[in-house]
């Protein structure tokens, strides 16, 4: 009568698991997306920037993130020949992605995924084709910091907010110390200035970047930090 029991008992559990949503299959199953892309609309590895320089993909990097605006990919990097134009993303989990691809060129001694493109993916793909990107001429970032010649911080020295020559944006608060300017263009020879304003919105300090003019390439971060002086 135990085996009889035993049995009983464990018909009975299959047969909950059966209607539980923890118990489904698909809830441990994963799935391999497919991805494709072109560079500017074009099955090429190759294009031309200002002043007619060539510069040549080599490979394109596809990074996964669960949602946009995440900096920690979920998993290591993809990295496949640029002319082979497809890959397959491996073993992702039901539901809903972010995405980035480069690809990467060598120029000016730097290498860098000068061709971007991003948005979202769902495993399993909506389609069996997956999805394609069309990868286009990427931005840079400049990461300004500040600092005071006297050693001291913003509030012994009067200071409030910081003024960036470089971008749109407001005054930034001075304690913060750093301020990333994002989606900067190649091709221009850029001067960051940085003001020092007090509560009344005066300029009391400035400093000029030691770089100045310098060059922001696509996928690249100007790590610029700039000393700031009393304005006499």
């Amino acid at each position: 009568m135990k085996r009889f029991a035993v049995i009983f008992v464990a018909v009975g559990l299959l047969a909950l698991c059966a209607l539980a949503v923890g118990c489904d299959s698909e809830s441990s199953s994963t799935y391999d997306v497919p991805v494709s892309w072109n560079v500017a609309g074009a099955q090429v590895c190759k294009t031309f920037i200002t002043g007619g320089d060539q510069i040549d993909f080599d490979n394109v990097v596809i990074n996964v993130y669960e949602k946009e605006g995440d900096t920690d990919p979920i998993q290591t990097p993809i990295e496949v020949p640029c002319d082979d134009f497809t890959t397959t993303i491996p073993r992702l989990s039901r539901g809903d992605y972010f995405v980035t691809l480069g690809a990467m060129a060598t120029y000016s001694n730097r290498t860098l995924p000068f061709y971007q493109a991003k948005g979202p993916i769902s495993a399993p793909a909506e389609q069996d084709s997956g999805y394609e990107f069309t990868l286009v001429l990427g931005k840079g970032k400049i990461q300004a910091s500040w600092h005071f010649n006297n050693d001291e911080m913003c509030d012994p020295n009067g200071v409030v907010s910081v003024d960036l020559s470089i971008g749109d944006q407001d005054p930034v608060e001075c304690n913060t110390g750093k301020y990333l300017i994002e989606d900067v263009d190649m091709g221009v020879d850029y001067r960051l200035t940085i003001d020092g304003l007090d509560e009344g919105g005066n300029i009391t300090w400035t400093g000029d970047y030691s770089e100045n003019p310098f060059e922001v390439l696509p996928g690249e971060t100007i790590e610029a930090k700039v000393e700031l002086s009393p304005v006499s």
